[in-house]
């Protein structure tokens, strides 16, 4: 599979750990992008109301593969944070998501996990239909 962020560019920012699972997962013939998965179950054109993912740490290296689809609600949890994380919560504000949820996973070994849920609002709730109109106006 390819992806828009590679993971070589969040690699080292990862506990060695997440890196040997990663690298592994990868290679596994277990792993589907979200486009083959669609592809195979016939779902290409159908919105996703719901889409929950937990894949050890693959969510900053995928995100930009699936928060353009037409996605209504993101359960997501993350692991770690490296660098990525602000580019990785601005593409869901840009994409018009809003976190209406987040907990901490305490169950993991190092408490560095958390669980975020987001839905996807109209431009409007963000004020993007006001911005807009005022650039036309001016």
């Amino acid at each position: 599979p390819s992806y828009r962020t590679p993971f070589s560019a969040i690699n080292e920012s990862l506990p060695r750990f997440y890196r040997k699972f990663m690298s592994r997962s990868l290679k596994s013939p277990n792993f589907k992008t979200i486009h083959e998965l669609r592809r195979e179950l016939g779902h290409e054109s159908r919105p996703i109301d719901i889409f929950k993912i937990d894949c050890e740490g693959c969510e900053w290296f995928t995100y930009l593969d699936w928060i353009p689809l037409d996605i209504r609600q993101v359960q997501i949890e993350v692991h770690m944070t490296p660098p990525v994380a602000i580019p990785f919560f601005e593409a869901f504000h840009n994409a018009n998501f809003a976190i209406f949820h987040k907990e901490a996973n305490v169950m993991g070994p190092r408490g560095d996990c958390f669980e975020y849920s987001f839905i996807k609002m109209a431009p409007s709730f963000f004020g993007r239909e006001l911005l807009k109109k005022k650039d036309s106006i001016s």
